[in-house]
């Protein structure tokens, strides 16, 4: 949510909020504070370094998707695919089914499924039930190397690093007591 206020309605506006100057003036200051670590903390070499580490459950795989109604149908739906050499677009039409088409991150798969992607070749069919009981054959297009040229990795690998940050000024600068006896 981001509110424009023209400068001759901010009086009226903050009073509607139960606000006083001081309190926007100070949270201008500190959402600047805040900018001012991201930047120190988001430089090229900390994102090179994190997109080194993170190489892996940032790859991005472009899959199509197709649902079916049970085990059984999946099960039918993929012995057509490897027998008869039915594409999936072909399948779902022959079947009146609708596709799927998504590109995510390999860390967007439940972790069991992980290994199955990253080793998945381009073209390769697998069978998939989900958590919700869905069924459904997923087609790997393709994989494509995470790089900081693409702003939704940057902005991931962003969030992470001021995340890090973050914990480490808590982890220094917090003491945790846990009760009444409890010491530092």
């Amino acid at each position: 949510f981001q509110a424009q206020v023209e400068s001759e309605n901010l009086p009226a506006t903050l009073r509607q909020l139960g606000r006083e100057e001081a309190w926007l003036e100070s949270l201008v200051r500190l959402e600047v504070g805040f900018d001012e670590m991201r930047e120190q903390v988001c430089t090229p070499e900390n994102r090179a370094r994190s997109l080194a580490v993170m190489r892996l459950p940032l790859t991005c795989l472009e899959v199509e998707l197709l649902d079916l109604e049970s085990a059984d149908a999946m099960r039918e739906a993929y012995l057509c695919l490897a027998s008869d050499g039915l594409s999936l677009a072909a399948l779902a039409e022959q079947e009146h089914y609708q596709i799927e088409r998504r590109e995510v991150r390999l860390e967007e798969f439940p972790e069991a499924l992980q290994q199955q992607f990253l080793g998945a070749k381009p073209q390769q069919v697998l069978q998939l039930t989900t958590e919700d009981d869905r069924f459904q054959l997923c087609v790997v297009l393709a994989k494509r190397e995470p790089s900081l040229a693409e702003p939704r990795i940057v902005a991931r690998i962003d969030a992470d690093l001021v995340a890090a940050h973050c914990e480490n000024l808590v982890a220094k600068h917090v003491g945790w007591r846990l009760g009444p006896n409890a010491t530092a």
